[in-house]
């Protein structure tokens, strides 16, 4: 229960109306990714998104020859997606990571 709560004043700080706020919560779930794990990886086709309610995500390319380029840095309190493979059902171009636990 505290997670929920948690996450419902999370979200109604973030701007979504109650009614908004408690529809997705009825649909999610509360999960724990540790640092250096992947929440979505390039070349799949995403199918979540998520609020970070604790710790740092970033978004990462990673080259041929495997070198990492940050695309962005996310704080909590922020949705993580790759929002336009999402909507396109395409592979992701870039993973999203989390930086600590």
């Amino acid at each position: 229960m505290m997670n929920e709560d948690k996450s419902y004043h999370a979200l109604r700080e973030y701007g979504l109306p109650d009614n908004e706020t408690k529809d997705l919560l009825s649909v999610s779930k509360v999960r724990t990714i540790h640092a250096s794990e992947y929440f979505i990886s390039a070349g799949d086709i995403p199918r979540k998104l998520a609020f970070v309610l604790n710790g740092l995500f970033r978004y990462v390319y990673i080259d041929g020859s495997g070198k990492e380029f940050t695309k962005s840095i996310i704080a909590e309190r922020n949705f993580i997606v790759s929002y336009s493979a999402m909507v396109r059902s395409q592979p992701s171009y870039f993973f999203i990571q989390a930086m600590e636990d």
